[in-house]
C-alpha cells in the first residue's frame, strides 16, 4: 500500500447537474457549473469537487459543434472559479481536434491554485445500447493521453491520490486496475452522463459500488441528469457502501461524503486486495 500524503479528513462532493446544451459558446453552462463549484465549497466545504462529462454542453444526439479549445471561455472560466474558491475540481469537456467535425473526450483535474494538474481522454467509446460515440469522438490512446491517470490533489489536510475514468470505462474493470500502473489511488472520480434505459440505473450502481470494492477505493460518481440521462450521482466508499446520493429528479443536486486515511487504511488492512493481485494490466497491441 503507497504510504498517503493526508493525515486527517477529506471531503468530497460530486455534482448532479442537466447540462444538456445545442450550440458552442453557451455562457449560461460555464456560470452553472461555477455555481455548482461554489456551491461545493462554501456550503458543503468540499476539498474536491467532481462534475460530470460533457460538463461544457451535452445533446442526443451528440455533435463536434460542442467542443471548444482548452483555451476558450468555458474552460478558463471554469480555472478561475476553481482557484477562486480555493478547492479542486474534477471535469469532463469536449475539445475539438485537427480533424474537421471530430472531439475528443477529455477529463480535467485541476488544483485548488487553478492549475490543470493532469488530463486523461476517455478510452472507452460508448457504441452501445444503440448509441455510436465513435461516430462524433477519437478514443484516447492507452499509451498516451489515455493513459492510465493519478495525480495529486492538494488539501488542506495533505495531498489526495486522485484516479480519473469517464463513463462507458465503468464497464472495465481493467481501466481502474490500470490506475494502480502509475499510483494506487485513494478515491477514483468518475464523470458520466449515464445513458437512460431499461435497467441501466441499476446498472451504474452495480459498476461504481464493485470498482470501489474491488479495488479499495472511494469511487466519486457524478453522473448528468435530465432527458436520456439516468442522474445517480453518489459517493460510494470501498466497501461498497453507498455514503450519500443524489437520486432526485432536480438539477443541482449533490452528494457529499467526508472520510479519512485512518478509514481507508482500516479497510484495506481487512481486504488486502491489492497486495494479493497476481495479475498485471497492460494495454492491448
Amino acid at each position: 500500500q503507497h504510504e498517503r500524503g493526508w493525515q486527517h479528513r477529506v471531503r468530497i462532493a460530486v455534482a448532479q447537474l442537466d447540462l444538456a446544451r445545442v450550440l458552442p459558446g453557451d455562457v449560461s453552462l460555464s456560470a452553472t457549473v461555477c455555481r455548482a463549484i461554489e456551491t461545493a465549497a462554501q456550503d458543503y466545504r468540499a476539498d474536491v469537487v467532481v462534475l460530470p462529462e460533457y460538463a461544457s454542453g451535452w445533446s442526443d444526439p451528440l455533435h463536434a459543434g460542442l467542443a471548444e479549445d482548452e483555451n476558450g471561455p468555458f474552460l478558463s472560466a471554469v480555472l478561475a472559479c476553481a482557484a477562486q474558491h480555493r478547492v479542486g475540481v474534477v471535469l469532463g469537456v469536449l475539445l475539438p481536434t485537427a480533424q474537421p467535425g471530430r472531439a475528443q473526450n477529455v477529463t480535467f483535474v485541476i488544483g485548488p491554485d487553478g492549475a490543470v494538474l493532469g488530463r486523461y481522454t476517455k478510452v472507452h467509446l460508448y457504441d452501445a445500447y444503440g448509441a455510436r460515440e465513435s461516430d462524433v469522438l477519437e478514443a484516447g490512446d492507452p499509451r498516451g493521453d489515455g493513459a492510465p491517470l493519478v495525480v495529486s490533489v492538494p488539501t488542506p489536510t495533505g495531498t489526495l491520490r486522485l484516479g480519473v475514468a469517464t463513463c462507458y470505462d465503468l464497464r472495465f474493470p481493467e481501466s481502474f486496475r490500470a490506475l494502480l500502473s502509475v499510483g494506487v489511488p485513494d478515491v477514483v472520480a468518475v464523470g458520466a452522463a449515464w445513458a437512460d434505459g431499461e435497467g441501466k440505473a441499476d446498472q451504474l450502481r452495480v459498476l461504481a459500488r464493485a470498482r470501489a470494492i474491488e479495488n479499495t477505493v472511494y469511487v466519486a460518481l457524478a453522473s448528468q441528469r435530465g432527458a436520456g440521462r439516468v442522474g445517480g450521482s453518489a459517493v460510494v466508499d470501498p466497501r461498497g457502501v453507498v455514503l450519500d446520493e443524489a437520486s432526485g429528479a432536480d438539477d443541482g443536486q449533490f452528494a457529499v461524503a467526508e472520510f479519512s486515511a485512518a478509514q481507508l487504511a482500516a479497510i484495506r488492512t481487512a481486504s488486502p486486495v491489492l497486495e494479493h493481485r497476481r495479475y498485471d494490466v497492460r494495454p492491448l497491441p
